[in-house]
Formats: structure tokens, C-alpha cells, sequence
């Protein structure tokens, strides 16, 4: 009885994963676009948030606050502090990483951006998750230029979830086979 009730539910997780793949995969597709499109020049992310990851922007901000830093590289690749401030962009707010440096207190030394600035909008959490930020093409000495993400980072794990929940439907059919071969084997011969 469990294994009837057991092996539809595996079955059915794997299919899912394989739909949530094929969705990804287009999202990630129109992400792709997004890069070549034309740069945002006004800052409105309640327009459509998808629309503006991983586009160029060339935006007016102001920002108020202090810095802070986050784990980050630049565009050699090396390991450092990406510097963050608080701004706002047509009365939206918006992180913008104004660079790079390598030691934590590398926002100490930071100018923060004021007026037209260049950059690319990318998602501030892990999977395109929580708000958007903007990486500065150029930064102000002593910062170097911090590597912004792009769609390649973002992870489309699907189909190995979904190969995952058709191997457990497959291991509990072969378990399901032992058992029942040897339960017939046990079984008295009947006269």
C-alpha cells in the first residue's frame, strides 16, 4: 500500500522538476536578452522587475548612508569587498556598488555616487532573489570596477533534482521486487 501511494508522488516531484527546468531555461533565455537590449534610462522597478535584470542603465541617483561592504571580485577575478550604498533613482531605492577593494574596510576610503552613472542592473540575493542593484562600470580611486554577475551565474539545478526523484521511484520499485520475491519465496506450497 505505501509503495502505491509512495511511487505516483516520486513520479510526480520528477515531472515537476522537469517543468520548473523548461521554465527556468526561458527565463534565463530572456535574462540573456536582456543584456543586449538598450540601456534603462529611468529607474521604475515596479515596470517589471525581470525586465531590468541584467540590463545596461545609465541612471541619475542620490545617495544618503553608509557604506557597506559584501564579499566580491573584481574583474581580474580577484577576492575582495564589493562597496554598497543606499541611493535612490527616480524616488526608487537602489544599492549601487560603487567598486572593489581588497580589505574590509575598503568602504572606509569610498566617495559614494552622485548624479549620472553607468552600470548594470543585477539581483542583490542568490537566484535573482530580494532587490536589485546597481554594478558601476567605472569606480572612483581607490575602488577598482566590481565584476557584476550575470544570467550564467544564476543555477538551473532541475534536471538533477528531477533524475534524483525518478532514481527514488526506481530504487523503491527495485526494493518493492526484492521484498516480493521474497515473500513468494516464504510462502507454503499450496495442496
Amino acid at each position: 500500500m505505501t509503495v502505491a501511494l509512495a511511487l505516483p508522488v516520486l513520479v510526480a516531484l520528477g515531472l515537476w522538476q522537469i517543468s520548473r527546468m523548461h521554465w527556468k531555461e526561458q527565463v534565463l533565455a530572456q535574462l540573456e536578452r536582456n543584456s543586449a537590449l538598450p540601456p534603462v534610462t529611468r529607474f521604475q522597478p515596479d515596470a517589471g522587475r525581470q525586465d531590468l535584470l541584467f540590463r545596461k542603465a545609465r541612471l541619475d541617483v542620490s545617495c544618503d548612508g553608509p557604506a557597506v561592504e559584501k564579499a566580491g571580485r573584481n574583474l581580474e577575478g580577484a577576492s575582495g569587498y564589493s562597496v554598497f550604498f543606499p541611493c535612490t533613482s527616480d524616488g526608487a531605492p537602489l544599492l549601487v556598488n560603487a567598486g572593489w577593494g581588497p580589505r574590509a574596510d575598503s568602504a572606509a576610503a569610498a566617495t559614494p555616487p552622485s548624479g549620472a552613472v553607468s552600470g548594470m542592473i543585477v539581483p542583490t540575493g542568490p537566484d535573482g532573489g530580494l532587490g536589485l542593484a546597481l554594478v558601476l562600470e567605472a569606480a572612483e580611486p581607490p575602488l577598482l570596477p566590481s565584476a557584476p554577475p550575470g544570467p550564467e551565474t544564476i543555477p538551473n539545478n532541475h534536471r538533477l533534482y528531477a533524475i534524483q526523484w525518478f532514481s527514488f521511484a526506481g530504487i523503491l520499485l527495485v526494493i518493492y521486487g526484492l521484498w516480493l520475491r521474497r515473500w513468494v519465496a516464504q510462502r507454503p506450497p499450496q495442496a
